[in-house]
């Protein structure tokens, strides 16, 4: 006997029914079974939403950046286990992205500034 785990991640505009139902008949060909240990649904907050637009308001007036935007990611984020939440931060424009990589680090210049923006989105969300 084998056992596969499988991490399946899909766009909001699937659902894990979906998904499913489209693997079962490969699947089935082989006699082969699937065992949901853990979901996690998609979430997507649309840009116009007053939790994305506060929290690019606070980016914006903490870096000037007028330009960059927010963005959609498909890595898997806690925020997914809160209603109501989203990622937020820290890579800065024109900074490497090296979360997660081998000698992973951030600028101290960055952190502070980063730590300006959590602290001024979290009294902002809080009003």
């Amino acid at each position: 006997m084998a056992k596969l785990t499988v991490n399946i991640r899909y766009p909001v505009t699937l659902n894990e029914e979906v998904v499913y139902s489209g693997m079962m008949p490969h699947l089935d060909k082989y006699d082969l079974g699937v065992v949901k240990l853990n979901h996690q649904a998609s979430i997507y907050v649309p840009l116009e939403d007053p939790l994305i637009r506060t929290l690019m308001d606070v980016y914006r007036k903490h870096t000037g950046d007028a330009e960059s935007q927010a963005l959609v990611i498909g890595g898997g984020t806690y925020a997914r286990s809160m209603e109501n939440a989203v990622a937020f931060g820290m890579t800065f424009p024109g900074e490497p992205e090296l979360a997660h990589q081998k000698n992973e680090y951030v600028l101290i210049e960055s952190l502070i500034k980063a730590t300006k923006i959590f602290a001024d989105s979290i009294y902002e969300l809080t009003k």
